[in-house]
């Protein structure tokens, strides 16, 4: 019986996020089979590159997401303030 291993289950497999049955599913198509080995390496590379880009945003991001923060108002509840919600 041949058994299906889809794309997110590859992409699964990369983040380690696979049941134990699953897993060595793969790892047996891994070894016979070289285009799912070559996109399980696909993978892997682009997952350390992810994981190791450190990519900041810009001055202006930041800025917007700051100023976008404090267009919102605090308010501070003591514990026997109740607080209530109406829908307009």
């Amino acid at each position: 019986m041949k058994k299906t291993i889809s794309f997110s289950d590859l992409i699964l497999f990369a983040y380690n996020e696979l049941d134990r049955t699953k897993t060595e599913e793969i790892k047996k198509a891994i070894i016979s089979n070289d285009q799912i080995r070559a996109q399980v390496d696909e993978l892997i590379k682009t997952k350390s590159f992810l994981d190791n880009s450190h990519i900041l945003p810009s001055k202006s991001i930041i800025t917007s997401i700051l100023n976008y923060s404090k267009s919102f108002e605090v308010f501070t509840l003591n514990e026997t303030d109740s607080l209530s919600f109406g829908k307009n």
